[in-house]
């Protein structure tokens, strides 16, 4: 595992150049809009990528569906176009693209394994070995109380996990605040009732 997965990113072998290194001079309206993009995919791209890794729970789709929601950012900003808030309109787009990935796969074709299962560390003796079996057990009773979750529960957790406000969450899903903050009131609480069983 890469430095930069182990820190919740992608793959640094796809990203040593980014898509938004953008070095070609063709336009110095383009400029702007580069930069920007640029700035919002350094502050971005490692918790769109959770994100979208958690609805996809593959690895190279949840990249290529970064790299959409990011160029679309791009063509929108290339355009003359004003995003208010970048932030939920990236999550949003990704949102959306990785919803829309997931819904076009075949229902025969199994689900990726949990993206979190892809990064295990190598087998170990001992005490180790006990440590890490209660890890799994915990992770387990975890992903019990998530998959009891309403998707638009699991949804603004995740996204409130990757530090959007309320608002934020609410443009990404359109919804309304108030029910941002039901959604996650109430899952919490389930979740807490799942970890109590």
């Amino acid at each position: 595992m890469s430095d930069n997965q182990s820190r919740g990113g992608p793959p640094s072998a796809v990203w040593g150049v980014t898509a938004f290194d953008m070095r070609s001079s063709r336009s110095k309206a383009l400029g702007p809009a580069r930069r920007r993009v640029t700035a919002i995919f350094a502050a971005l791209h490692r918790p769109v990528y959770r994100y979208v890794l958690g609805i996809l729970g593959c690895e190279w789709e949840a990249e290529e569906v970064m790299q959409e929601a990011f160029l679309a950012l791009y063509r929108e900003y290339r355009s003359g176009r004003h995003v208010d808030d970048p932030k939920p309109w990236v999550f949003r787009v990704a949102h959306n693209l990785a919803i829309d990935r997931k819904r076009r796969r075949s229902p025969t074709e199994p689900e990726p394994d949990e993206w979190w299962e892809q990064h295990e560390p190598a087998e170990d003796s001992g005490a180790a070995l006990q440590e890490r079996i209660q890890r799994e057990e915990q992770r387990e009773h975890v992903r019990r109380a998530l998959r009891a979750l309403a998707p638009r529960q699991r949804e603004c957790l995740e996204l409130r996990a990757e530090g959007l406000t309320y608002r934020q969450i609410a443009l990404t899903l359109g919804i309304a605040v108030s029910s941002v903050q039901n959604h996650l009131a109430r899952g919490i609480q389930r979740i807490r009732e799942e970890l109590e069983k």
